[in-house]
C-alpha cells in the first residue's frame, strides 16, 4: 500500500514538474517574443534616424553649395565691375510690375543645384540665374510626395486644368496633408508665365491657399542659348533644343523639390492617375524589401518615376552635365546602367541587376492621356497597356469560383470586378481559379497581374491560363491540340517572372464558356492577384 502510495506520489510530482516546465517554457518564449518585438520597433526606429540624418546631410550639404555659388556669384561680378547695389539686387524681394498681375513671394533659400556652376558655366554671367522669375508657395515641407508637373504654354490644347484637378480629386484630405504638387512654368517669356499661372490661380486658388499647389517659374537666364546646342542623335535644331531645355527644366524642377519632402514623383501635365494612388505609392515602398533606386509607376517615358529625395542631386547632376545629348528617359536608362552594369559580365547579369534597382509596379497608377504633344507637331498617341481601370472593371458577366482559400475578407469576385486583391492561402497543385461567362464569348486578350516573382514571394508561378471552347472546330489547328489539357481545356499562356500573365487567345477557337487559372505545381507561400483584364 505504501508502495503504491509513493509511486502515485511521485507521478503527481512527475506531472507538477512537467506542467511547470511547459510554464516555464510558455514564459520563456513569451519573453523572446516581446524581446523580439521590441528589437523590431527599435531597428525601426533607428531606421527612421538613419533617414532623418541622411535628409540633414543633404540639406546642409546643399546649403553648403549654396554659399559657395553664392561666393562664385560676388567674385563674377566683381570682376565685371558691378557695384554694391547690382551685386546685391538678386538677393532682394522680386518685385514685379503692374502688367505682370503675379507677385513672387519670398524665396528664403536661393535655388541651387549641385555645383551648377560648373557644370552649367553661362549661369554665372548672371546673377539671377537661379532665382524663380516666379514663386507662389506657402513654404510647405516635411511632407511624404514631391509631386513634380512641369507645363508650358501650349499652342493647340492645354491639359494642365484637368490634370491638375484629377490628381488633387483622386487623393483623400489626409494625403492631400501629406503632399505637395510643384507645377513648374517652363516658359522664357513672363507674359507667358502669368498667363499660365493665372489659369492655376483661378481654378485652384484654395489648394494653393492651403499649401498643396505651389507655382514656380525659373529666370529665363537659367537657359543657355538654345540656337548654339550641339546638334546630336541626328535630330534637326528644334528638336534638339526642346528636350535639351524638358532636361534643363526637370533638373531645376528636382532642386526646387528635393528638400520638401521624402519622395519625389514626376508626373506631367497631361495625365490621368488611378484613385487612391497615393496609398497604392505607400504601400510599394513599404513592401520593397530590397535596395532601389526608381519605383516606375507607368511605362512611358518619364511619367511616374518616383525617387528618394535624397538620391536627387546625383541624377540632377547627370541630367545637367548631359542635357544637351539624349532625352531624359534615355538619360535616366543610362544613369542606372551606370550604377548597376558591370562590363565585365554579359547583358544578362545587366538586365537582371537593373530590374532589381528600377522596379516596375503594376497596375500602372499614371496614364498619358494627351494628343498633342508640348514639342510643336507631334502627335502623342501612346497608352501604357498596364494602367487600371478607371470606370469600373469592364470585363464580361462571369461566375467566378476558386479552390484557393483565402486570408481575411479576400475574395475573387471583387477582384474581377476590379473592387480589390484576391489574397489566398498557398495554392495546392491542381488548384484553379475558373471564370464561367454567363454567355459564350469571344476572347481577344487576357490580362492577370500578381506580385514580382524576384521581389515579392506571393506570387503565381507554375500556373497556367487555359481557355474551354464552346465547340471545337473540324479544322481546328493540330498545333493546338498538343496543348490541350485531359479535360478539354487548352493552355493559352502563364505567369512569367514579373508576377504577369497576358497574351492573347487564337480566333479559330471561337466562343470560350470559361477561362481558368491553373496551378500546376504547389506553392509554398500565399498569392496575390491584384488585377484581371478580360478583353472580349
Amino acid at each position: 500500500m505504501k508502495l503504491i502510495r509513493r509511486t502515485f506520489r511521485q507521478r503527481i510530482n512527475c506531472v507538477l514538474f512537467s506542467l511547470v516546465l511547459v510554464i516555464v517554457c510558455l514564459l520563456f518564449l513569451s519573453f523572446l517574443r516581446a524581446v523580439r518585438y521590441s528589437l523590431q520597433l527599435r531597428i525601426q526606429a533607428h531606421r527612421k534616424d538613419i533617414y532623418d540624418t541622411q535628409i540633414k546631410i543633404s540639406k546642409l550639404t546643399l546649403m553648403g553649395q549654396t554659399i559657395e555659388n553664392d561666393i562664385t556669384v560676388i567674385s563674377n561680378s566683381l570682376r565685371k565691375g558691378l557695384t554694391k547695389e547690382e551685386i546685391l539686387e538678386p538677393y532682394r524681394m522680386p518685385n514685379h510690375n503692374a502688367e505682370t498681375i503675379i507677385q513672387s513671394s519670398r524665396f528664403e533659400m536661393n535655388l541651387k543645384s549641385p555645383k551648377a556652376y560648373q557644370i552649367l558655366p553661362h549661369l554665372s554671367d548672371n546673377p539671377k540665374a537661379l532665382y524663380p522669375s516666379l514663386l507662389l508657395s506657402k513654404g510647405r515641407s516635411n511632407v511624404t510626395f514631391a509631386m513634380g508637373v512641369p507645363t508650358i504654354k501650349r499652342s493647340k490644347k492645354s491639359y494642365l486644368k484637368e490634370t491638375l484637378q484629377n490628381i488633387i480629386s483622386n487623393m483623400n484630405e489626409r494625403e492631400r496633408q501629406d503632399t505637395v504638387i510643384i507645377v513648374f512654368i517652363g516658359e522664357m517669356k513672363l507674359s507667358e508665365v502669368s498667363s499660365v499661372a493665372l489659369e492655376v490661380q483661378e481654378e485652384f486658388s484654395d489648394y494653393i491657399s492651403e499649401g498643396l499647389v505651389e507655382i514656380i517659374a525659373p529666370d529665363p537666364s537659367y537657359y543657355p542659348d538654345l540656337n548654339k546646342l550641339r546638334l546630336t542623335l541626328n535630330n534637326k535644331l528644334e528638336r534638339v533644343k526642346w528636350r535639351s531645355k524638358q532636361n534643363l527644366d526637370y533638373a531645376y524642377l528636382m532642386t526646387y523639390a528635393y528638400p520638401k519632402a521624402q519622395y519625389y514623383v514626376q508626373l506631367e501635365d497631361d495625365i490621368i492617375t488611378l484613385p487612391g494612388f497615393i496609398t497604392s505609392m505607400k504601400n510599394a515602398i513599404h513592401h520593397t524589401n530590397v535596395p532601389w533606386y526608381v519605383l516606375d509607376f507607368c511605362e512611358l517615358g518619364f511619367i511616374g518615376k518616383l525617387f528618394k529625395s535624397f538620391d536627387l542631386p546625383y541624377l540632377i547632376t547627370f541630367f545637367q552635365m548631359f542635357f544637351n545629348d539624349k532625352p531624359v528617359d534615355w538619360l535616366l536608362d543610362h544613369f542606372i546602367d551606370t550604377i548597376t552594369c558591370n562590363l565585365e559580365k554579359d547583358p544578362t547579369f545587366c538586365k537582371t541587376n537593373k530590374e532589381k534597382f528600377w522596379i516596375h509596379s503594376k497596375p500602372s497608377l499614371f496614364q498619358h492621356v494627351g494628343k498633342y504633344s508640348s514639342f510643336s507637331g507631334k502627335l502623342q498617341r501612346l497608352k501604357d497597356k498596364y494602367f487600371g481601370n478607371l470606370n469600373g472593371n469592364l470585363n464580361p458577366y462571369a461566375t467566378v469560383k476558386s479552390s484557393i482559400r483565402t486570408y481575411g475578407d479576400s475574395d475573387l469576385d471583387k477582384t474581377y470586378n476590379g473592387e480589390g486583391l484576391f489574397w489566398g492561402l498557398p495554392p495546392k497543385a491542381g488548384d484553379q481559379l475558373q471564370f464561367t461567362f454567363k454567355k459564350p464569348v469571344v476572347v481577344k486578350k487576357f490580362l492577370f497581374i500578381s506580385e514580382n516573382c524576384t521581389l515579392s514571394p506571393n506570387c503565381f508561378s507554375d500556373t497556367s491560363v487555359e481557355v474551354l471552347p464552346q465547340a471545337i472546330k473540324k479544322d481546328f489547328p493540330k498545333l493546338k491540340l498538343r496543348n490541350r489539357t485531359d479535360d478539354g481545356y487548352f493552355i493559352v499562356g502563364g505567369f512569367d517572372s514579373t508576377g504577369v500573365a497576358q497574351g492573347s487567345v487564337d480566333p479559330v477557337m471561337g466562343k470560350i464558356k470559361e477561362l481558368r487559372l491553373h496551378v500546376r505545381k504547389a506553392i509554398p507561400h500565399s498569392v496575390m492577384l491584384k488585377e484581371i483584364k478580360i478583353e472580349i
